[in-house]
């Protein structure tokens, strides 16, 4: 028989242990570049896109500038060659009407106009719309121009999306 007291019934157990994480990941950068600034420490608690770290990189930016500049100057490239269409229809646009006209009054009047004068305008018409087609080329050639340089550019505006480190899932650094 024992008699009743009033007492803590809790125990304190102290063991040294080491947590085991379920899934452990190496983050790392797609690009490789400077690191400008650490956003988190060791046993910060994070959530799926989270900004971990960013990086610099001086040579991205001279390359999106650089990518730029060239879209500008393909665009430039594309008025120009609509500039170059729009003389070119000018200049097949005289010279089919002198050779018309030419014909018309030969037609009218035998003997009036020499053949080689008809000849000559004929030469000079043909010459226009080649020009003209020509024209139309390098417009198309200047329009493909710049998509391939805009692509340049979206393709380093990519990489330099890359120098932001996120959290690939939510967890504990």
């Amino acid at each position: 028989v024992a008699q009743t007291v009033t007492a803590d019934l809790a125990r304190n157990l102290v063991l040294t242990a080491e947590f085991k994480p379920y899934q452990e990941v190496d983050v790392m950068a797609k690009v490789s570049g400077y690191v400008k600034e650490i956003r988190v420490d060791v046993g910060d608690r994070v959530k799926e896109g989270d900004l971990l770290a960013t990086l610099e990189i001086p040579e991205m930016a001279d390359d999106l500038r650089k990518s730029q500049a060239g879209v500008r100057h393909s665009q430039s490239e594309v008025t120009r060659a609509e500039d170059e269409i729009a003389r070119a229809k000018s200049a097949r646009d005289i010279a089919h009407l002198s050779y018309t006209r030419l014909l018309q009054a030969s037609q009218k009047r035998a003997g009036l106009i020499a053949q080689q004068e008809i000849d000559d305008a004929q030469s000079k018409d043909l010459g226009a719309e080649a020009q003209l087609a020509a024209a139309n080329s390098a417009l198309a050639s200047a329009k493909q121009q710049v998509d391939v340089d805009q692509s340049s550019s979206a393709r380093v505006q990519t990489l330099i999306d890359y120098e932001r480190v996120t959290a690939p899932f939510d967890g504990v650094v």
